[in-house]
């Protein structure tokens, strides 16, 4: 049965019971020990929502996961994701930069609790408080095998190290191409930079990096993954694409080329006038598709 995913959000059985909307659902960190006591191995996340399962009760929950150890293996931090079709649902309030601060400050000492204890930090923050505070993201050691990768732990760190390992493997040589990029406004700055690098290591290689707003599920959501086909249209519909547009597998369902709102992809390079191209979620595929 190892590993077993495991969403807590908190080991307050009250708490739990009132964010699940469930009077069994309090109940969840016994079911944790009873798996733990039995030898199988837990990865747990954690969407953390602001006022209500931070601050004192994440402090509690992190506290009481810790008596999983050792078949305790990682927890992920991770921010709620609010739309704008929240009408008539519980009130949240998105996290911003100072408050994403206090998250991160807050989930490092635990880190060091851990490194101390179990000599691995187990406990991981999403990149998204990392770009969303403004602070560096961490290096890819920092996530040691990378148990949450899939839940955007460490998805930066790794996208880096790819690209930068591939780049260095490349042989220095003139290109004459320009191509084009489009992401989500979080990890736009991320984008630019890897495209930088390429520019200046390919003379005449030129890369557009365009952030794309959500507009379809709201500007608050401003990962890659959920971007839609017609968002990507509109504002493309005045930049100038390139010869190619690259975009993230991430954008669309899995095992197709249609976006979350149903639109194709090659209906959308003829809307925009250029192909448009569907790239791995790694460095090294980055890479290549920018050069090749």
């Amino acid at each position: 049965m190892s590993p077993v995913n495991i969403s807590i959000h908190t080991t307050n059985p009250e708490l739990r019971a009132q964010m699940l909307n469930n009077r069994f659902a309090g109940d969840g960190l016994n079911k944790m020990k009873y798996l733990a006591k039995n030898g199988i191995t837990i990865n747990a996340q954690i969407v953390l929502c602001r006022g209500v399962n931070d601050g004192p009760e994440l402090d509690r929950t992190l506290r009481d996961l810790s008596e999983l150890i050792p078949q305790l293996h990682s927890v992920s931090v991770v921010p709620v994701g609010l739309t704008r079709f929240r009408k008539g649902l519980y009130e949240l309030k998105p996290y911003d930069r100072e408050s994403a601060i206090e998250v991160i400050s807050q989930v490092e000492k635990w880190q060091e609790h851990f490194i101390e204890k179990a000599h691995s930090r187990i406990v991981y923050l999403a990149d998204e408080w990392y770009l969303m505070s403004g602070r560096c993201v961490p290096g890819y050691e920092h996530y040691e095998d990378f148990p949450q990768i899939e839940n955007g732990v460490g998805m930066v760190a790794s996208l880096v190290r790819e690209f930068t390992k591939a780049i260095a493997e490349e042989k220095k040589r003139s290109i004459n191409k320009t191509v084009s990029i489009a992401c989500g406004t979080l990890v736009y700055n991320v984008i630019a930079e890897l495209a930088k690098k390429a520019e200046e290591y390919f003379p005449g290689l030129r890369v557009y990096v365009y952030p794309i707003k959500n507009c379809f599920f709201g500007e608050t959501v401003s990962v890659t993954g959920l971007l839609t086909g017609r968002d990507i249209r509109e504002q493309l519909k005045d930049k100038d694409p390139g010869e190619e547009l690259l975009l993230s597998e991430s954008l669309f369902r899995a095992g197709t080329e249609v976006f979350l709102d149903d639109v194709d992809l090659k209906d959308l390079s003829a809307d925009i006038g250029t192909k448009a191209v569907k790239v791995k979620c790694n460095g090294s595929e980055l890479l290549q598709a920018l050069i090749r």
